[in-house]
C-alpha cells in the first residue's frame, strides 16, 4: 500500500501517542496540517513559534511525544530556543518543516534568487537543528522518507530529546510506502550493569550518609515505579532536582526535599551536601547545581544519559533502565536515620519554618506561595516559569506523580504559558501557571490559544513591575537598600493584565494585593469553565528567604 508523505508522517506520529499538532501554518507545511486534520489530530495554532515549540514541550514532557510544524525559515528560527530547551530538559519534540524544492534550490544557486524566506545560504534550517535536536535530516526522495521519519521518531522516543524532519516541499503529496510494523525504540544494555551495579552497592552499602537524588531521565524514560522501589527497598534517603520535582508523590518514604540550587532549604543540602556516598540518577545538571557538583564529585556515583561514573573514574557506558531494577533487587534495607527528613505530607509553611519573613504591608513571595500550597490537590499540575519565585516553588506540596512542570536548567522565561496549553491538552488535570511579569510580557499573546481551546488553566501572574531575577543576580543589594536605584534595564511597563486577559477571551481574571485576595480569588479559581488569570501585586523589593 502507498499514502502521502505528509500522511506518512502523521500517521507514524499518530501511531505513538501524538494526538495534537502545534504550530503556526504556512505554505510550506500547509500539508502536515492538512494530513493532521484528516486523521482526526487537534490542530493547535498558536500566537507564536515559540509558543508552539513551548506547547509541544509541555505536552511532550506529559505524554512522552509531541509535534510542531511551523513555516520554513522565519517560522523555524523562532522555534530554535524552545525546541533548544528541550534538548536539555529530555523533551521528545518533533519539528515537521517543509523545506526548499528542488526547483527553488536549483534557482538560488544558478540565479541568486531567493526562495520564500531564504538566508542564501544552503538549508540554513537543517544546519541549525542538528545544532539542537537529537536527529537532523532531509528527505529529498519520497522513497526516502519512510526510513528518516521512523529514524526521527525512535530516536526521539529512544533519547527523549526533540527531533527534527524537513521535507522538500516538492514531496508533501508523492506516494510512499505505508507505514509497516512497529518501531525500535528499545535502548540496549552495555553489559557493564550488572559489575557497576555491584559497585555501586558496595558503596552505598558502606556509606556513613548514603543519599539519592532522582532527577528527569527517571520520569522521561518511565523509570518511576523502579526508582520508588530501589527507594523504598534500600531505605536511603532521596531527594529530586527541581527539573526532577514530583516525578515521584512526595508522599513517597524518605522523601527530604528539592535540590534546586545552593540556596535550598538546610535539610536538604545537609543530606546532599554532606553525604559521603551520593548516587545520582537521571540527573540534568545546571548552573545551579555547581557547588553540589563540584565539591562532591568524588563521592558521586552517577548514572545518565547512557554513562554511569564511579567517582572520578572513567565513565562507562551503562542504560539506566538496565541498572537501575539491578539496583533496587541488591540494595538492603539499610536504618539511616535522617533527623531532619521533611514528611511528605507536610505543608509549604511547616516545610518552611526556617524561612523568616520581612514586616511589609505588601504581598511577598512567601505569602503568595504560601497560599498556593493551601490550595494544591491531585486536580492541579504546577507549570513554574523561570523566576524569583521558583526557590519557593522547590517547596510547593504538590499531589500525585508529575504534578510540577518548570524549565529549570534552560532557564527561558515565559516557557511556562506555552507548555500549560500542552499540559492542558495531554493530561486531564488543570494547570496551575506561576509566571514572572517579564516572562509573562515575551509571551502574552499565548493567553490567545489558551482561550480559544477552552484551556482550563489558572495563570498567576507575580507582577513586580521589572525583572527581578535579572536585578537580583547582577546587583542584589537593591533589594535591602532603599535609597539604592535599580538598574536602568530592568524595568518593565506596568500593564493592566486582567484587562488583557479579557481582551484575549478570558472569562476571569482578578487583580490582587493581599493574601487574603489571592486565597479568594483561587478559591473561586475552582468554579471557573475556561482559563482565569489572577494578577498578583508583589512588592518590588522583596526576596524570597532563600535568596537574601
Amino acid at each position: 500500500m502507498t499514502e502521502t508523505v505528509a500522511d506518512y508522517v502523521v500517521g507514524r506520529l499518530r501511531q505513538y501517542g501524538v494526538e495534537v499538532l502545534f504550530g503556526i501554518p504556512g505554505t510550506s507545511c500547509a500539508a502536515v496540517f492538512d494530513s493532521a486534520s484528516a486523521q482526526g489530530l487537534t490542530t493547535v495554532v498558536n500566537s507564536s513559534e515559540l509558543d508552539a515549540g513551548y506547547a509541544a514541550d509541555g505536552y511532550a514532557r506529559m505524554r512522552g511525544l509531541a509535534a510542531v510544524s511551523v513555516s520554513y525559515g522565519v517560522g523555524t528560527l523562532s522555534l530554535v530556543n524552545a525546541v533548544a530547551g528541550a534538548l536539555v530538559e529530555r523533551s521528545a519534540v518533533v519539528v515537521v518543516n517543509g523545506g526548499p524544492g528542488a526547483r527553488d534550490l536549483w534557482n538560488e544557486r544558478r540565479y541568486g534568487v531567493l526562495f520564500s524566506h531564504s538566508t542564501g545560504r544552503p538549508l540554513t534550517d537543517l544546519a541549525m537543528f542538528k545544532e539542537v535536536t537529537a536527529f537532523a535530516a532531509r528527505v529529498e526522495r519520497a522513497e526516502h522518507a519512510p526510513r528518516i521519519v521512523d529514524e526521527a521518531i525512535a530516536v526521539a522516543l529512544r533519547e527523549q530529546r526533540p527531533v527534527y524532519i524537513e521535507v522538500s516541499n516538492d514531496l508533501w503529496q508523492a506516494p510512499c510506502p505505508s507505514p509497516e510494523g512497529t518501531l525500535d525504540v528499545s535502548r540496549p544494555a552495555s553489559g557493564k550493569e550488572a559489575e557497576l551495579a555491584d559497585e555501586i552497592v558496595r558503596r552505598m552499602s558502606q556509606a556513613r550518609r548514603p543519599a539519592i537524588l532522582l532527577c528527569a531521565e527517571i520520569a522521561r524514560y518511565g523509570l518511576a515505579e523502579g526508582a520508588k522501589r530501589l527507594v523504598a527497598g534500600s531505605g536511603i534517603p532521596w531527594a529530586t532536582t527541581l527539573l526532577g520535582k514530583a516525578l515521584l508523590p512526595e508522599t513517597t518514604p524518605g522523601f527530604v526535599g528539592v535540590y534546586d540550587s545552593d540556596l535550598a532549604p538546610k535539610p536538604v543540602r545537609q543530606l546532599l551536601e554532606e553525604s559521603d556516598c551520593l548516587l545520582t540518577l537521571g540527573c540534568v545538571f545546571g548552573v545551579d547545581h555547581s557547588k553540589l557538583v563540584t565539591t562532591r564529585y568524588a563521592e558521586m556515583l552517577s548514572v545518565a544519559d547512557g554513562w554511569a561514573r564511579i567517582g572520578d573514574r572513567v565513565p562507562q557506558r551503562a542504560e539506566i533502565g538496565t541498572l537501575l531494577p539491578l539496583l533496587g533487587s541488591r540494595l538492603v534495607q539499610r536504618a539511616t536515620a535522617v533527623a531532619q527528613r521533611i514528611d511528605g505530607n507536610l505543608s509549604f509553611a511547616s516545610r518552611r519554618e526556617w524561612a523568616r519573613e520581612p514586616a511589609v504591608q505588601e504581598l511577598t513571595h512567601e505569602q503568595l506561595y504560601r497560599v498556593v500550597d493551601r490550595h494544591l490537590d491531585e486536580e492541579w499540575v504546577v507549570v513554574h516559569d523561570t523566576c524569583l519565585g521558583s526557590y519557593p516553588a522547590a517547596d510547593l506540596n504538590v499531589k500525585g506523580r508529575n504534578a510540577f512542570i518548570c524549565c529549570p536548567v534552560w532557564l527561558s522565561i515565559g516557557h511556562s504559558i506555552g507548555a500549560a496549553i500542552g499540559v492542558g491538552f495531554a493530561d486531564a488535570r488543570r494547570p496551575l501557571v506561576i509566571c514572572g511579569d517579564g516572562g509573562f510580557q515575551i509571551v502574552a499573546a499565548g493567553l490567545s490559544a489558551m482561550a480559544r481551546h477552552g484551556i482550563r488553566a489558572v495563570v498567576i501572574l507575580i507582577d513586580n513591575g521589572l525583572y527581578a531575577i535579572e536585578q537580583y543576580l547582577i546587583d542584589p543589594k537593591w533589594f535591602t537598600d532603599p535609597d539604592r536605584e535599580s538598574l536602568s534595564y530592568v524595568g518593565l511597563h506596568r500593564w493592566d493584565y486582567p484587562g488583557l486577559a479579557r481582551a484575549m477571551g478570558f472569562g476571569n481574571a482578578v487583580s490582587v494585593a493581599t493574601e487574603a485576595d489571592l486565597d479568594k480569588a483561587l478559591s473561586d479559581a475552582r468554579a471557573w469553565d475556561g482559563p482565569g488569570l489572577i494578577s498578583a501585586r508583589v512588592s518590588p523589593r522583596d526576596l524570597p528567604p532563600e535568596s537574601r
